[in-house]
């Protein structure tokens, strides 16, 4: 008789068991979102790059002139050394914003500074540069047919849209 009760209840440790660990697996396996994380943690480190640099320049008491020359040698040197893909830059203040682009492909890329999209003309491979004085709050930048909206606050702005291409698409992350 004692064999019989061992019987049931070494099956019902091993069923348990087995119930357990089904139940744990299933709870472990979750399913992500298609996203390219090397395009995430390039706006990350930029974000916290660029914040820094804005820091750096206001603590040393930059004018809006050595700002801008700050500002445009960090981006270049991000364009140089970092960018994987296509790059749109947009910084200053409301008096005055430099757009600095870099473009991996034949997008049209065009900017609006409250007065209209002007076609920013660029060149697949090239880096460019153009100043604009904002004539509201808020400026655009579109890229093909999507456009990508910015509020300028009162101080120093950095925004950015970063576009990398790849087998499943083109993945685009702003600022």
């Amino acid at each position: 008789m004692q064999k019989r009760g061992q019987f049931y209840l070494l099956t019902a440790v091993i069923l348990a068991t087995l119930l357990i660990g089904v139940a744990t697996v299933s709870n472990y396996v979750r399913q992500t979102p298609h996203t390219n994380a090397a395009i995430n943690n390039a706006k990350n480190s930029l974000q916290i790059e660029s914040s820094d640099t804005t820091d750096y320049g206001t603590n040393q008491g930059f004018n809006d002139a050595q700002m801008q020359s700050l500002l445009t040698n960090f981006t270049n040197n991000y364009i140089r050394y970092d960018l994987q893909g296509s790059g749109y830059f947009i910084f200053g203040t409301p008096s005055g914003l430099r757009v600095i682009s870099h473009q991996d492909n034949n997008d049209n890329v065009s900017f609006n500074a409250g007065s209209g999209f002007v076609n920013l003309n660029l060149t697949q491979g090239t880096t460019s540069t153009a100043d604009f004085t904002p004539t509201g709050t808020t400026v655009s930048i579109k890229i093909n047919q999507f456009q990508y909206l910015f509020e300028l606050s009162a101080g120093e702005n950095y925004y950015f849209v970063l576009a990398q291409k790849n087998n499943d698409g083109t993945y685009i992350v702003t600022s």
